[in-house]
């Protein structure tokens, strides 16, 4: 998904924030007033784009054992074309049952160990790799047209008027916040005076983002553009030829 796509989202206004006051007009409260559904084609791009970065793995396996074919002068059966495939595995058992099917069978032996190395069941020495390797196995498999029902919208304050400006007994908590579920009366910020002074504007601003479920450490425009950087980075500009 390119920002442009998060853009077009965003700029359609899906969540509105209104402010109350509470503590007899001491405390502005900012709450989410309505929230839109996500739009139907956030889950299809999110497939399309799993679904790309997959046979973007395959491809890797494909080449690397149609290069080795052709250097050896042993050309590839179709049976053992049929069978590559770029392994995903969540324990060591499931990694060796997948080398016996033949999965990156004809590979070099670099290249199987750079694939090993980045496996989900060794997420504890290699964190960000193995991460987004074990979420692409869970939803990749599938269609790539499956309906995500795991997408949610957050949102949270990241920036509002210096609170020196209305006297030194205002209290609040510092931004950045943590992102929150947006339903509607989800209260994102709270601004607490010493007085009432309902006339006073802080101009809090909210940034609002679209996340996966149990997935959630970044929104998902930033998700999928860091997944990208480490399929190019970590695995195709890794594999080099003489």
């Amino acid at each position: 998904m390119s920002r442009s796509n998060r853009s077009a989202v965003l700029e359609t206004d899906p969540y509105r924030v209104r402010r109350e006051l509470e503590a007899n007009r001491a405390d502005h409260v900012y709450r989410v007033s309505s929230v839109e559904g996500i739009p139907d084609e956030i889950p299809l791009i999110l497939g399309d784009a799993l679904h790309n970065m997959h046979s973007t793995l395959d491809y890797l396996v494909f080449a690397d054992a149609s290069w080795v074919a052709d250097n050896t002068g042993v050309p590839l059966t179709d049976p053992e074309m049929q069978r590559l495939q770029f392994p995903i595995c969540l324990s060591s058992n499931e990694f060796k049952s997948q080398v016996g099917r033949g999965r990156i069978a004809r590979i070099r032996p670099n290249v199987r160990a750079l694939i090993e190395g980045v496996q989900p069941y060794l997420r504890e020495k290699n964190w960000t790799g193995p991460y987004f390797l074990a979420f692409l196995k869970q939803f990749s498999v599938i269609d790539k047209h499956r309906e995500f029902n795991d997408l949610f919208a957050t949102a949270r304050m990241f920036r509002h008027r210096n609170l020196e400006d209305f006297g030194d007994s205002q209290i609040t908590t510092p931004p950045p916040g943590p992102f929150v579920h947006l339903e509607p009366g989800t209260e994102l910020a709270r601004f607490r005076f010493a007085d009432p002074q309902p006339e006073v504007n802080v101009e809090p601003e909210f940034e609002f983002s679209i996340r996966i479920e149990n997935f959630d450490l970044m929104p998902l425009v930033d998700w999928l553009n860091a997944f990208a950087r480490f399929i190019e980075d970590k695995l195709i500009d890794a594999v080099t030829y003489p």
